[in-house]
């Protein structure tokens, strides 16, 4: 996908997968408010700036990771997207006051360790495989910088992560409407990364360009095969009907996986999000080597590396899973539903109470009638 966009027209690309999936988002929302009551007065109340921190740190998260894929060898994109997993837990800790045991740190390095071994045979090709392509040890020519700029949308990926697991739990949102007003934001909130794209290794675009970013753009997406696609090594080929096929694909396929993570962060947490996501890379690795799925002239050659890199990020699952401990939950929100709970038992006490003080007073009142008429 990045490479079919190349650097510069990556805020085109971005903007536009943007709004796809804002279109998708909005009719299921359109839906659900009138014809369900599961978006409540209350989560429409949840202040539209916090989705649009939320929608700032997609954007950026989004717009690093596709100024700094082309350049990033697929194989080593995979294993830095397992980092994500350190980034949420330091920032569960910092701002969802989580505790982890040194259990569950050792149980996200096993995963990215299985991670690791999963794609060693990427990092170590054969010579005549490597030649062909023109890589180096089964590797395309990294630019260092591409990959730090690649390496660092982690950051706000994590942090989107987090505030929307944080927003799941203080108003309990619907994972539809929370996509969509993200969404929506995003796609406002990330014009103030356009002007980055000057700046050398964003996509050197001189500011008089930039506006020729939209033109161009439009003509890639139609299949216009006048229009060059670009890295920092110059031009890689041009534009083609391809180039509509895999972003509407990644559209699809993005915005269904992206509801499926939200639903793993709103009932469990965006570390195991993380977590769980791991395991579909020695899985998909696994499903390349199937040839009646992928194709005789597409099927990849069978790793016992799959195998085991699925064993260890399993393992490691389990790990976290199984010594999953009352550390992990939000101090702050056990302690004030400790206090309501606390406050409605003497509130209940309180009326029982007065109750029964009524129900004293009602026998007295009862008992000097009788007296005075019995007088």
């Amino acid at each position: 996908m990045y490479d079919a966009w190349g650097t510069k027209l990556v805020f085109f690309r971005q903007e536009l997968t943007n709004l796809m999936y804002n279109l998708d988002a909005s009719v299921i929302v359109i839906g659900l408010l009138i014809f369900t009551n599961q978006i409540t007065k209350e989560q429409r109340k949840f202040p539209i700036w916090k989705f649009a921190i939320m929608g700032f740190c997609d954007g950026f998260a989004d717009f690093l990771s596709s100024v700094g894929g082309p350049n990033t060898p697929g194989s080593w994109q995979t294993l830095i997207n397992q980092t994500l997993v350190i980034f949420i837990m330091v920032f569960a800790f910092i701002f969802l006051k989580y505790r982890y045991l040194a259990l569950q740190y050792i149980a996200a390095i096993v995963i990215m360790i299985g991670t690791l071994v999963a794609i060693l045979p990427s990092f170590f090709g054969s010579n005549e495989s490597s030649e062909s392509s023109g890589a180096v040890n089964g590797l395309t020519n990294a630019v260092w910088y591409s990959v730090v700029i690649y390496a660092s949308n982690n950051i706000p990926a994590a942090g989107s992560n987090v505030f929307k697991e944080w927003g799941f739990k203080k108003a309990t949102l619907n994972v539809f409407y929370l996509t969509c007003l993200v969404s929506w934001t995003q796609l406002f909130v990330s014009w103030i990364f356009l002007p980055l794209q000057t700046i050398n290794g964003f996509g050197d675009l001189s500011f008089s360009e930039l506006p020729d970013e939209f033109v161009n753009g439009t003509k890639c997406l139609i299949g216009d095969t006048s229009i060059p696609i670009f890295n920092d090594s110059g031009v890689t080929g041009y534009c083609s009907l391809y180039v509509l096929e895999i972003t509407v694909c990644y559209s699809v396929s993005g915005f269904i996986a992206g509801i499926f993570q939200l639903c793993i962060v709103k009932y469990g947490s965006a570390v195991l999000m993380a977590i769980i996501t791991a395991i579909t890379i020695p899985l998909t690795n696994i499903v390349f080597s199937i040839e009646f799925l992928m194709g005789p002239d597409e099927v990849e050659p069978f790793s016992w590396y799959s195998i085991a890199g699925l064993i260890l990020v399993c393992l490691g699952v389990v790990i976290y899973g199984i010594f999953r401990k009352p550390q992990d939950i939000d101090i702050d929100v056990v302690n004030k539903a400790n206090s309501e709970d606390h406050n409605n038992k003497l509130i209940e006490e309180e009326e029982q109470d007065q109750q029964v003080e009524e129900h004293k007073l009602t026998i007295n009142d009862n008992y000097n009638i009788q007296h005075e008429k019995h007088i």
